[in-house]
């Protein structure tokens, strides 16, 4: 099966359900009340000590 490009037909956005706008800077994107993906400080804890076990495990995987 050969891949054509020009025949292909992908839905890249099925995610985005609200248009948000232009911004110019990203950083003005990622300050706004519309950007909604902001772990709690619950959340952030649990990254911070999951984190390190992953990377651990990562480790002995790519050493062993």
């Amino acid at each position: 099966m050969e891949l054509d490009f020009k025949k292909e037909q992908f839905v890249q956005m099925d995610a985005v359900s609200d248009d948000h706008g232009v911004f110019d800077n990203p950083e003005d994107y990622f300050t706004s009340p519309q950007y909604k993906n902001r772990p709690n400080a619950l959340t952030l804890f649990f990254y911070r000590i999951l984190i390190g076990s992953v990377n651990e495990r990562i480790k002995k995987m790519r050493y062993s």
